[in-house]
């Protein structure tokens, strides 16, 4: 009355082993490179306008500015945050209006600045935040048109 027992397949236990390190090493495969596509799309910053009165600040680099000018205050900005894919990259362009708006906002027409950091690796991260820092100057009109 019962069919007889039909045998489907005989399971090699050693050959599941194989196919279950197999697929743990092609979880690997994928997930690393997934991983490192994820921490490299960081989303960009948001763009800065520059103010009206910032397009004409005077910015020194190499050299200190003028005797005849005033010093009013360091600043430090940024532009950018997070590490890796968890925030936002800055760039250079969008810090450096930040910098000159920064002056404007402290009642200065001239800064010197003295150091700029890029984003850059640091270990367990890649630190996302481009800093520029420096001092505000008020400048007496002769020295800025020039």
């Amino acid at each position: 009355m019962f069919p007889k027992t039909v045998k489907l397949c005989d399971i090699n236990f050693n050959q599941i082993n194989i196919m279950e390190r197999s697929l743990n090493n092609m979880n690997k495969i994928i997930l690393i490179p997934s991983l490192i596509l994820l921490a490299s799309c960081a989303s960009t910053a948001p763009k800065i306008t520059l103010l009206d009165d910032a397009k004409n600040i005077k910015i020194f680099r190499k050299v200190d500015p003028p005797i005849s000018c005033n010093e009013i205050t360091t600043i430090v900005v940024s532009h950018g945050n997070g590490c890796g894919a968890f925030g936002t990259v800055g760039n250079f362009d969008d810090v450096y209006k930040t910098f000159k708006n920064e002056v404007v906002n402290n009642k200065g027409n001239a800064a010197l600045l003295q150091s700029e950091t890029p984003p850059h690796s640091s270990p367990g991260c890649r630190v996302n935040e481009y800093v520029m820092r420096g001092i505000v100057y008020a400048c007496p009109v002769e020295v800025i048109s020039n």
